[in-house]
């Protein structure tokens, strides 16, 4: 498979190359070779966001002639013009591929819209008891192959959001086995090694579906939802400190988020009833406070950059509890926002500065 880069960098790369094969280091075969195993990424074009939309138009267009006529035809006539719609817009894909590649991925996904909408009307139309989160999850399993063959990100970006939307399901009574998704999720993370030229975007949206999973296991289990912060901030603290070189910068901001939320409901004093006493709930909150500070100082010091706003967000929560009730609503905003301005200020000075990561 082809490295892509961009433009500016292989230009660059052909400026160097063609340097070194005048000095005589290079042959002009190991220049060719060299340059024939990158690839220009190229950028969303106008024309592919017309194609998209159109195919977007059409797709709707299809389902709703469908749906407008549903009680005129018989249910196989339904499901033939959903089968053969399907595998006529994937076949037209395939034959266009070499000579119209992008009007090429406009068909397989009017195709991929007609494969997960007729997921669900031959579900109501055979009447099959099957809640309907399990459509989701068979829409995405069923788009993956294509993602793999196309190497298309996107279809592989909505098939982890359509099992988002299954996990979402861990909570309702109709998923009793949510195992699927812990042997799902690694083969996302595999994938996007082996097959997505490890995607940042893809390895992002996979890593917060994972953290969602995880989420939606406690309320599966009913896990006392007092105990889901702690997990979390410990699962965030990881991820921040996780050392994967290509994906450092999506985990240090992911882990942030997460510990930061956590950290924030954790000085909510009745967070800590399971382990104090009640008389003692104001006083653990605050001494948490202090301590996560000190750990938010501490990544500040290493040059986080997410740092910044988990300082900002800690202060403005006590400047917004102690000060909403005591100060003239008008004041409590403009004060508010003079802190975020400050903080604001200081952020883009060290960002300038670079002494931030």
């Amino acid at each position: 498979m082809k490295r892509k880069i961009k433009k500016s960098q292989f230009a660059f790369l052909k400026d160097e190359l063609t340097h070194f094969e005048k000095q005589g280091e290079l042959s002009t075969e190991q220049v060719k070779t060299i340059l024939e195993s990158y690839e220009i990424n190229q950028r969303i074009s106008f024309i592919r966001i017309l194609l998209v939309v159109g195919a977007a138009l059409i797709g709707t267009g299809v389902l709703s002639f469908i749906a407008g006529n549903w009680s005129y035809l018989s249910k196989w006539t339904k499901f033939m013009i959903l089968f053969v719609g399907m595998i006529g817009f994937y076949l037209a894909g395939w034959k266009t591929e070499v000579s119209y590649p992008k009007t090429s991925r406009s068909l397989y996904y009017i195709g991929v819209s007609i494969f997960g909408a007729g997921i669900f009307l031959i579900g109501q139309m055979f009447n099959l008891s099957a809640e309907s989160y399990f459509a989701f999850l068979a829409w995405a399993v069923g788009i993956l192959p294509l993602a793999l063959y196309l190497s298309d990100k996107w279809i592989a970006l909505l098939s982890i959001f359509l099992l988002g939307v299954y996990a979402d399901g861990l909570a309702s009574p109709y998923i009793s086995d949510p195992l699927i998704l812990v042997f799902l999720i690694p083969l996302l993370f595999w994938l996007n090694e082996r097959r997505f030229d490890k995607s940042r975007l893809l390895f992002a949206a996979t890593t917060l579906l994972s953290l969602f999973f995880v989420l939606m296991v406690f309320t599966h289990f009913g896990i006392d939802e007092r105990l889901v912060p702690f997990f979390m901030l410990a699962l965030g603290i990881a991820m921040t400190f996780l050392s994967i070189d290509r994906y450092k910068g999506i985990l240090e901001w992911i882990g942030a988020l997460v510990h930061g939320v956590s950290g924030l409901l954790l000085t909510i004093p009745e967070y800590w009833s399971l382990w104090i006493k009640e008389e003692d709930f104001p006083y653990m909150g605050i001494l948490f406070a202090i301590v996560y500070m000190g750990f938010v100082i501490y990544l500040l010091n290493r040059g986080s950059l997410p740092a910044i706003l988990l300082i900002c967000s800690l202060i403005f929560r006590y400047y917004a509890d102690l000060s909403y009730d005591f100060l003239p609503k008008s004041l409590f905003f403009v004060i508010g926002g003079l802190i975020l301005i400050v903080f604001g200020y200081w952020f883009e000075k060290r960002r300038k500065g670079g002494r931030l990561a």
